[in-house]
């Protein structure tokens, strides 16, 4: 495995470069370099790809998406899914964890978390198990429910930390200029904790019976989010939203935020900071789409109870 002062000093320009400030992009760094961005793009990724283990490396296009998300180049919602897929391969999270201790002598800050989970964490991947730090991963069973959608901590607390906020269905809105300021790079100090997770799935009623989801709620340097990820949604416009409430415990039904950006495949997942506490709820449910602010709750598409961490 090549040390990174062993690479071409080119390779270590564009490298020093990225690290050096957190959030850069390519394009600022081709800007510096009066190169074309393509160029700063092939360097960064012949880097991290000299640095990763050469033996049982993954294949170079999935190198080049994982040299993005180790340098901060991945948007939330991708990093989001490379950190999960990174959680289901023992061979490229063990590659890209070489890399990123290859790449940490040049960065003065943290750079993004490569799984494996710790006890505590693995522990969510398990729908039907309580939330306890008993569960390893090789002990959580594949979920019955979507397992394959749930999320690792420290993939909510990235995304978290980037202010990805869950978009609002009004006219006005400019989800698009929030995402453009999230930033994917997490640090290896920040605490985080799951203080509750909701597997929704379809009632008998309704009209998205193929849908699922799941909703975790984190504490992260003192600040309350969720995190949710949904499968099978309808597509919907620009301007509308799948609205997401907090129900039950005899409190009104409170309106968290909007699902928007649902993809062709259906699928949708959304970050944000919330202002209450779940605890003092027993539901989510995710309803009809609108381009209004509801005052209740309308169609239920999906809904789960909340388990909350025990102590």
């Amino acid at each position: 495995m090549t040390r990174a002062s062993d690479l071409p000093d080119d390779q270590q320009a564009v490298l020093r470069l990225l690290l050096r400030d957190d959030g850069i992009s390519y394009d600022e760094i081709a800007r510096k370099l009066r190169m074309a961005p393509a160029a700063v793009r092939d360097r960064a990724h012949d880097a991290v790809s000299a640095l990763g283990p050469q033996a049982g490396a993954p294949p170079a296009e999935r190198r080049r998406e994982l040299a993005d998300y180790l340098l901060g180049q991945q948007q939330p919602g991708v990093a989001l899914a490379t950190y999960a897929a990174l959680e289901r391969s023992d061979q490229e999270s063990s590659w890209a964890r070489a890399a990123r201790d290859a790449l940490a002598p040049l960065a003065p800050f943290a750079l993004p978390e490569v799984p494996g989970l710790t006890a505590g964490q693995a522990a969510l991947l398990d729908d039907d198990a309580p939330l306890t730090r008993s569960r390893r991963p090789s002990d959580a069973p594949t979920s019955r429910r979507g397992g394959a959608i749930l999320l690792g901590v420290l993939a909510l607390v990235a995304a978290l930390a980037g202010g990805f906020f869950i978009g609002r269905a009004t006219k006005d809105d400019a989800p698009a200029r929030a995402a453009s300021k999230a930033k994917t790079t997490t640090t290896a100090s920040s605490k985080a904790q799951v203080d509750g997770q909701a597997n929704l799935v379809p009632p008998s009623s309704s009209p998205t019976p193929k849908a699922k989801a799941v909703a975790q709620f984190v504490t992260s340097q003192g600040q309350r989010g969720i995190v949710v990820q949904a499968q099978g949604l309808p597509v919907i416009s620009a301007k509308a939203g799948y609205p997401l409430w907090l129900t039950g415990s005899g409190q009104a039904p409170v309106l968290l935020g909007y699902i928007q950006g649902v993809d062709a495949k259906g699928d949708a997942q959304v970050v944000g900071q919330i202002s209450v506490d779940p605890s003092m709820y027993q539901r989510v449910e995710l309803t009809a789409k609108t381009t209004a602010t509801p005052k209740a709750p309308g169609t239920v598409l999906l809904a789960g109870p909340i388990t909350f961490r025990a102590g």
